[in-house]
């Protein structure tokens, strides 16, 4: 589970034109960091889902989150980075559940745990998080 850090702030400061913009060029690079078969979707408002088959092994799944964490700092509107950073909750089949619900479910605890500790980061479910070194928004 992915979800946009301080998105409300972006709509409220810059309008929900360039919160449109933000959450498309956020798409983009979800699109952009995983393989054709993997599922990606927007679950609502700035929250994503994306559900990976057939990982070597879990760093893959940590990688993955750094990329998409390194590649949301990026992001801009009207050629200036207004520092969009990104909370990530992983969780891994089969440890933390074999259904979609109970992946489902433990990915949200490891995001809430990610925000909890001050958003820009990412967490396997339960474990401890890791922020990104730009600082936290």
């Amino acid at each position: 589970m992915l979800d946009l850090d301080h998105f409300k702030h972006i709509n409220d400061t810059y309008g929900h034109s360039a919160g449109d913009v933000v959450l498309q060029s956020f798409a983009q690079i979800l699109r952009n960091a995983f393989r054709v078969g993997d599922a990606v979707g927007r679950f609502g408002g700035d929250e994503f889902v994306v559900l990976l088959v057939d990982l070597p092994d879990p760093s893959t799944a940590e990688r993955k989150a750094l990329q998409v964490m390194q590649e949301t700092m990026k992001i801009e509107l009207d050629g200036k980075n207004i520092g969009v950073s990104v909370s990530i909750g992983i969780a891994l089949a089969p440890h933390d559940g074999m259904t979609y619900d109970d992946l489902f479910q433990k990915a949200d605890q490891a995001l809430y745990n990610v925000k909890s500790q001050g958003r820009n980061g990412y967490s396997l479910c339960m474990g401890t998080p890791v922020h990104g070194t730009s600082g936290t928004n």
